[in-house]
């Protein structure tokens, strides 16, 4: 008994698990360009497939052919299905959940976890997310498939790509967590010397039973030194429940994000249980700033007016890292989503799908990009034809 007491004091503790785990999925993906049956199956042999990273962009690589389907508008180059698979090393674990996310599959994707479809969509530029976790095996590997269709061409005005074209990660968390773009941090009562930083986090439950939680939140300059710090009260977030928590701190002689001086605050921002344990956590760049438009004057920043002096490089959802350097090299930005509504511009384009996808497709980008310093412009939409139909049009922004 005594060597058992011994045994027992001496093994080590188990490691309590992260609150929040990303694995980027960018190596190890297995590629096929045609549409074999079967081939969202865990057990489908890909053995002979080529062995790609990602983001990857097939068609690019050729052959250009005057006669493609795409024609011009598609650079000239290559369409059709292309298939992605790869295996997750992951042994789920009770009391987690665990999300695919990919930040640009084009087109008309679809989303397989060990041959279970997990999702469908048809715009190529949205970042996309899903919860895989019932469908997770502990028995051996765990197969993501991804099938992406470009074969209803021409579908753009421009060469948009092909396949997995951006970045793609594993996200582990608690059954207690922040959605994707949950958290909102944004500026008010702004002056020389001080400004109020609103923070609103959605926090999801998962679980099976109601669980308490409450968010502490700080606020880091630019050196990382922690200039503010605050904590909310403990509320109870019902089994499959989402409750919105918020809080606000003041600042005092706030750096402002300018395009000269584009400086950077960080929230770092903790879901506590009642006993205080990380149930999630995440951290979210942002920059205080004023901007505005005046019809009469036109665009100002911080109480300067200015002419805002840009390039064409826009018509639909930029990558994440682009707005992420944006905001970094205080570039201003106009985020555009669609470059059609109802009315078309080539026959197979986004216009097949507005009706249907239009507001999830807008509210995911607004949530996924909003706390860019850098925007500050939203667009609906670049040279719509809808607007010769004023009945419809005003129905869609009204949507």
């Amino acid at each position: 008994m005594g060597l058992g007491v011994i045994s027992a004091l001496v093994l080590p503790a188990a490691a309590a698990a992260e609150p929040r785990i990303t694995t980027p999925l960018t190596d190890g993906w297995r590629f096929f360009q045609g549409d074999p049956e079967g081939t969202e199956r865990r057990d489908f042999e890909d053995r002979d497939w080529a062995v790609v990273s990602v983001p990857h962009d097939w068609a690019i690589a050729g052959p250009f052919d005057q006669n493609a389907k795409g024609g011009g508008e598609n650079g000239f180059l290559p369409t059709g299905v292309a298939w992605y698979r790869r295996d997750l090393d992951i042994r789920p674990e009770p009391g987690r959940r665990y999300f695919v996310e990919l930040d640009g599959v084009m087109e008309r994707s679809g989303v397989w976890i060990n041959g279970h479809h997990v999702g469908f969509r048809p715009m190529g530029y949205v970042s996309l997310r899903y919860d895989v976790t019932r469908h997770l095996r502990t028995d051996g590997p765990n197969v993501l498939a991804v099938r992406a269709d470009t074969s209803a061409a021409p579908s753009s005005r421009w060469y948009n790509g092909s396949g997995i074209y951006r970045h793609a990660r594993l996200i582990e968390t608690d059954e207690v967590h922040i959605p994707q773009g949950g958290a909102f941090v944004s500026t008010r009562e702004l002056t020389a010397e001080s400004a109020t930083v609103s923070i609103s986090v959605e926090v999801r439950n998962a679980a099976a039973r109601t669980r308490s939680a409450m968010i502490e939140t700080s606020i880091l300059d630019p050196s990382g030194r922690e200039v503010a710090r605050t904590r909310g009260p403990v509320t109870a977030v019902d089994d499959g429940r989402t409750e919105v928590l918020s809080t606000a701190m003041a600042l005092a002689n706030p750096s402002r994000w300018d395009i000269d001086s584009p400086i950077l605050y960080r929230a770092a921002i903790r879901v506590l249980g009642e006993d205080g344990s990380v149930l999630d956590d995440q951290v979210v760049p942002f920059g205080i700033r004023e901007a505005r438009f005046d019809p009469a004057t036109g665009f100002w920043l911080n109480g300067r007016n200015m002419k805002i002096k840009g390039v064409a490089l826009h018509h639909d959802v930029p990558a994440p890292e682009f707005l992420d350097l944006t905001d970094e090299l205080g570039l201003l930005v106009m985020n555009e989503l669609f470059d059609q509504w109802n009315v078309a511009k080539t026959p197979n384009d986004y216009h097949l799908f507005f009706g249907d996808w239009h507001k999830r497709d807008a509210a995911d980008m607004v949530r996924r990009d909003r706390n860019h310093p850098s925007i500050v412009i939203w667009s609906a939409g670049n040279e719509i034809h809808d607007t010769a139909y004023p009945v419809q049009a005003r129905a869609a922004l009204r949507s």
